[in-house]
């Protein structure tokens, strides 16, 4: 269903914490309305558009910068909605993981 290992473990997340795919309007109501801003869509839109950047910035890191960086993902989530925050900083974590970094990104580069 899910064409690329990014978006498969965003997924898997989302159902761990029993989210859907389309944001509430608050974590408090399951309304939701259709065209309201979207945390996680401006997210895969932005990494989309910057990945070359992006690429560069991580790949250039030493391993201590890089160790520094990665603690303080979970930061960029604080605004975000209840538990999405958790499958944000989450998905982030993994994706710009050691283990990624050191197989060069892959699950970045074909998620964009």
């Amino acid at each position: 269903l899910w064409s690329t290992s990014a978006e498969r473990e965003w997924h898997v997340l989302l159902k761990r914490e029993n989210l859907v795919e389309d944001e509430p309007v608050d974590d408090n109501t399951a309304t939701v309305v259709p065209g309201v801003y979207s945390h996680h869509q401006r997210l895969f839109s932005l990494l989309r558009q910057h990945v070359a950047t992006l690429l560069g910035v991580l790949s250039g890191m030493s391993d201590d910068a890089y160790h520094r960086m990665l603690v303080s993902v979970p930061r960029l989530f604080e605004k975000w909605p209840g538990k999405r925050q958790v499958v944000a900083g989450e998905w982030t974590l993994w994706l710009l993981s050691l283990e990624q970094r050191r197989l060069g990104f892959p699950a970045l580069r074909e998620f964009v």
